[in-house]
């Protein structure tokens, strides 16, 4: 996800359902047999059984799998396979927690990995999708291999992919050949190259006397252009033959304009024969304006997790990959404009919301303040009032957070010595309809800038890290508290 979101659209300019089943029952006809429902994120739309059923209806579709973050497949996913659901990838990128959550810009990776395990039990061997960037997860490629020991699971190792917003570089870019060299360092002779059907994606590999497996996409380093058999249709009902490229095709405005199957037909070959034979390559790439990742399935709907389907077909096509998508953005309505949303419905429920930041001093800061010599008082104190003050400000602050009453805010310092930093925890309580997220980040927020103005006389070298919710509990989605010292 770009750090500045993604701009939103109609739903009016998205694939309906039965636009969906339409153009898919084209596609059968004409050989393909695999539906992938990717992202954005498909658990997020509430007819999401309803589609896969209706998809798995259609003579010629054999196999529907989905490609998603795993929040809340757990509770989902009984009706997903009754209705006819075949195979899962989960997106999972870190086996760390705090670096989880850095990564994917959410919080939840205890109910991933619950959601993993279902998924296991329920469907037998599934995918688990690991893009890999050095500085980030390259030193967890042999932990996820770990996995495979004794779970039935099939590791996918994907080589980072420039794309719009992603802040990619090849600094940052780690190869297929450098991953399977870390994995045969560990392993050595027991490292065992398993066969690979005529238009895998994944080059497979296991471990000797492992469960599981593991494989890797190399659409960077080795692609497989020749044989990729994939083309993608996004939600805007765009047509793209290759991932890597820019040229996508409308066949919502054929549909739209009462165009016929053949004329449909007509417009989706058009686009394959202008597929490129491969794509650019890493070099050229890097210069391409194409989408961000996430807007490859069109541009993102306050009222849709789907963002585009993956159709497989039994002869070469496209190349494959996922996509991510945001939430329902409740503060936006339907044609785009900011609100406040209404609450008065809700049943006041008590609400509690951790927050927690960073301060980086320097050594002679960081004496002042344990052994409380500063001219100006004490420091923690007058940050701790500041941070309650803060609480009880932050409708002022933030234009569409309701007025709520603040039952308590405790913040609390602990001093570490070795790195000269200040850990800021804040806990914020309501009984209210609403939560009480933002009150507990602008309080944690304030209390390290009044540390800051407080100290900035002896020296302005100082750093405000990692703002971020750690926990919050009484409303619909709760977070579970992450473990303080380990982030």
């Amino acid at each position: 996800m770009p750090p500045e979101g993604v701009e939103l659209t109609p739903k009016s300019h998205l694939l309906s359902n039965d636009e969906i089943i339409t153009l898919a029952k084209i596609f059968a006809k004409r050989g393909v047999n695999k539906i992938r429902l990717t992202g954005g994120e498909p658990t997020l739309r509430k007819d999401l059984d309803y589609l896969i059923a209706q998809l798995k209806a259609i003579p010629g579709i054999e196999e529907i799998g989905i490609t998603t973050n795993g929040l809340i497949l757990k509770r989902i996913l009984p009706k997903l396979k009754e209705a006819g659901l075949d195979k899962i990838n989960i997106s999972l990128d870190s086996l760390i927690p705090a670096k989880f959550e850095k990564m994917t810009r959410i919080f939840g990776f205890e109910k991933v990995m619950a959601s993993i395990k279902a998924a296991e039990d329920l469907m037998g061997r599934i995918k688990i999708n690991v893009v890999v960037m050095r500085g980030y997860n390259v030193n967890e490629i042999v932990d996820f291999v770990e996995l495979t020991k004794k779970r039935n699971l099939d590791i996918r190792f994907i080589e980072f992919m420039p794309f719009g917003g992603n802040e990619f570089s090849k600094s940052t870019f780690v190869s297929y050949a450098e991953q399977l060299a870390l994995i045969r360092e560990k392993f050595g002779d027991a490292l065992v190259r398993l066969p690979d059907g005529e238009n895998d994606t994944s080059k497979a590999y296991k471990i000797e006397g492992h469960i599981g497996q593991f494989g890797f996409i190399s659409s960077m380093s080795e692609n497989f252009c020749s044989t990729c058999n994939r083309i993608r249709l996004t939600a805007n009902g765009n047509l793209k033959v290759c991932l890597h490229s820019n040229a996508e095709t409308s066949l919502l405005k054929v549909l739209r304009a009462g165009g016929t199957e053949e004329d449909i037909e007509k417009t989706i070959r058009e686009a394959l024969q202008g597929k490129h034979r491969q794509h650019a390559g890493l070099d050229n790439l890097l210069h391409l304006e194409n989408r961000p990742m996430v807007l490859i399935g069109g541009l993102i709907s306050p009222n849709a997790g789907l963002n585009f389907l993956t159709f497989t077909k039994s002869t070469p096509l496209a190349i494959p990959h996922r996509s991510y998508s945001t939430k329902a953005l409740t503060h936006v309505s339907s044609t785009g404009s900011a609100r406040q949303v209404d609450v008065s419905n809700k049943v006041p429920t008590r609400r509690e919301a951790i927050a927690q930041a960073t301060i980086k001093v320097t050594p002679e800061i960081f004496i002042a303040i344990k052994e409380n010599n500063l001219k100006k008082g004490d420091v923690l104190a007058v940050a701790n009032i500041a941070s309650i003050q803060a609480s009880k400000h932050t409708s002022n602050l933030i234009p569409l957070c309701h007025n709520i009453p603040i039952s308590q805010c405790k913040t609390k310092f602990e001093m570490d010595e070795t790195s000269h930093t200040i850990i800021i925890e804040t806990s914020v309580v309501t009984v209210s309809q609403t939560g009480v997220e933002m009150e507990a980040l602008t309080a944690v927020t304030i209390a390290a800038l009044t540390i800051y103005d407080m100290c900035k006389a002896i020296s302005q070298n100082m750093q405000i890290n990692n703002v971020r919710l750690v926990s919050k509990t009484g409303g619909k989605s709760d977070i579970s508290p992450s473990t303080v010292h380990e982030n």
